[in-house]
């Protein structure tokens, strides 16, 4: 024991020892480093989502096991190693560089690779965040857009209904021209009533008459067409959120009702009817004086029915179109599946984020410097320096006992 200090081990110097003592020391770690150790781990993740959502882009079962599968695969795993060593020498670089032209030249490289990283993976992380949200919202955009179709296909219908009215009132009209007819020979002025006249008059209303009862018989297939699609069209909105084949099958209903009420027209009927000829026993100026009566009444109601067939349009016939949804995020990346897509890019500029904290934190001093203490464990550390120094020094080797003789 020298100093009051105890004896060095045997054959170990105290210097040694001290040395020794020094070397086993863990070394002292800084925030720099821990950053440094992060940006890693967090490039290595991205880089690994990137292979990922490559790989799923490229993979097509369908086209064969070797083509459909192994080549995405290889492909995507070649892509992910490529971006991993990328960041890596990013962040190795970004603790390095001294001159602007070397923080120029990592920012670009991060830039380029982080294009890369988001183009790779970015879809591919939004589609698994939000792709059964982007498919509702295409489902309920389908559904209104079948809506649209569906009503405005009965608005034309219900168009046709002006028909109805002027076949009624031709009815009304060759029928009191009947009983003018027949009580004093108004319409064919032989000056005295003419029965075969007035039943001739007759006929022509009674055509009418059947007419506007088969164009009332036509309305009413057309009112429960419309009916038929409107129901299917609840249960559209009440299958986005459940059933998709109930979807599928209550949106070719509801396309089976607009295609019929575009087929619907009144129109149709009154040009099959025609001029309603009035062909009497009388001859010369009587024959011609009730023609021309019934023609006029005839006449106009084609007139009308020509206007209503100019004024009805055809409403297109809506095609639902079902969407992957990998299809659905790209289509409503503006919509349900923003969400998604802003959380993918931040999560693909992570490891340039690490980038640039590692360029912009520079300056001595700031990072370099080793990570404080918590201050119970250096009271700890302190109190146990003290309980050593306060110990008595034991020896290396202890005497061996003398016995007695």
């Amino acid at each position: 024991m020298q100093n009051g200090q105890p004896p060095a081990p045997f054959g170990r110097s105290a210097s040694s020892a001290a040395a020794a003592a020094t070397a086993t020391d863990p070394p002292e770690r800084s925030h720099r480093h821990g950053m440094e150790t992060l940006a890693k781990v967090a490039s290595l993740i991205c880089a690994a989502g990137a292979g990922i959502g490559a790989a799923t882009g490229l993979m097509s079962p369908e086209d064969g096991v070797l083509t459909g599968i192994i080549v995405p695969v290889t492909a995507g795993a070649v892509l992910a190693t490529a971006i991993a060593c990328g960041w890596q020498s990013i962040h190795t670089a970004a603790v390095r560089v001294r001159t602007p032209l070397s923080y120029v030249a990592v920012t670009a490289a991060g830039l380029a690779l982080s294009a890369a990283t988001i183009g790779a993976s970015s879809w591919a992380i939004a589609t698994v965040l939000s792709g059964h949200a982007a498919m509702r919202q295409h489902m309920s955009v389908t559904a209104t857009q079948h809506q649209q179709a569906l009503d405005a296909a009965w608005a034309q219908a219900r168009g046709e209904a002006a028909m109805i009215d002027a076949v009624s009132t031709a009815n009304a009209e060759l029928r009191a021209m009947s009983e003018m007819e027949a009580s004093g020979g108004i319409v064919s002025k032989h000056g005295k009533g003419s029965g075969p006249n007035s039943a001739i008059l007759a006929a022509g209303a009674d055509g009418y008459a059947r007419l506007a009862e088969a164009m009332r018989s036509a309305q009413d297939d057309a009112v429960r067409i419309y009916a038929q699609g409107s129901t299917a069209l609840g249960q559209m909105r009440a299958s986005v959120h459940a059933d998709p084949e109930a979807y599928s099958r209550a949106t070719a209903a509801v396309e089976t009702a607009v295609a019929a009420l575009n087929a619907f027209r009144l129109t149709d009927l009154a040009n099959k009817a025609g001029l309603i000829n009035v062909e009497v026993w009388s001859q010369g100026d009587v024959v011609q004086s009730v023609r021309s009566g019934a023609e006029k009444v005839s006449e106009k109601v084609l007139h009308r029915g020509k206007e209503i067939a100019q004024a009805r349009q055809m409403v297109a016939v809506p095609v639902y179109a079902p969407l992957e949804p990998r299809e659905a995020t790209w289509t409503y990346a503006g919509g349900a599946a923003a969400g998604g897509w802003i959380t993918a890019i931040a999560i693909d500029l992570i490891p340039f984020l690490f980038a640039g904290l590692l360029l912009g934190t520079q300056a001595p001093g700031r990072l370099d410097e080793p990570v404080p203490q918590r201050k119970s464990d250096d009271g700890e550390r302190r109190s146990g320096e003290a309980a050593s120094a306060a110990a008595p020094a034991q020896p290396m080797f202890w005497p061996r006992p003398v016995r007695p003789a």
